[in-house]
C-alpha cells in the first residue's frame, strides 16, 4: 500500500511540475534532440549509400564490358556487380527496418524521414 501511495504522489508531483514525455530527454543548444539529429542524418546516409552502390555497379559493368574475354577480368567484374547487388539488398533491408522501427515504436519523425 505504501508503494502505491508513493507512486501516486510522484505522479502528482510530475504533473504539477509540467514534466511530460515531450520535454524530457537531452536537448542540444538549438533545442533539437538526438531523435531530431538522427532523423536528419538517415536520409543523407541512405542517399550516400545508394550513390556509392550505383557507382560501384556502373564501375563493375564497365569493367565487364571492357574485359575483352579475359576470364580473370570477367570474374572480377562479375564479383563487383554481385557485391553491388548484395549491398543494395542490405541498404533496402535497412530502410525497411528503419520504417518498421518507426511504426512499431510510434515514432512520427521516422515516418517523415522519407516524405511520408
Amino acid at each position: 500500500m505504501r508503494l502505491a501511495q508513493f507512486g501516486e504522489e510522484s505522479l502528482r508531483a510530475i504533473e504539477d511540475e509540467g514534466i511530460t514525455n515531450q520535454n524530457m530527454g537531452f536537448r542540444f543548444g538549438d533545442g533539437s534532440t538526438v531523435a531530431d539529429i538522427v532523423s536528419r542524418a538517415i536520409p543523407i546516409i541512405f542517399f550516400f549509400a545508394g550513390s556509392v552502390l550505383m557507382t560501384y555497379l556502373i564501375y563493375g559493368g564497365i569493367q565487364l564490358m571492357t574485359a575483352g574475354g579475359d576470364e580473370r577480368k570477367v570474374e572480377a567484374a562479375k564479383g563487383k556487380v554481385t557485391d553491388a547487388f548484395i549491398g543494395f539488398v542490405i541498404v533496402f533491408t535497412a530502410f525497411l527496418v528503419v520504417q518498421a522501427f518507426g511504426i512499431i515504436f510510434h515514432l512520427p519523425q521516422f515516418g517523415q524521414i522519407f516524405g511520408r
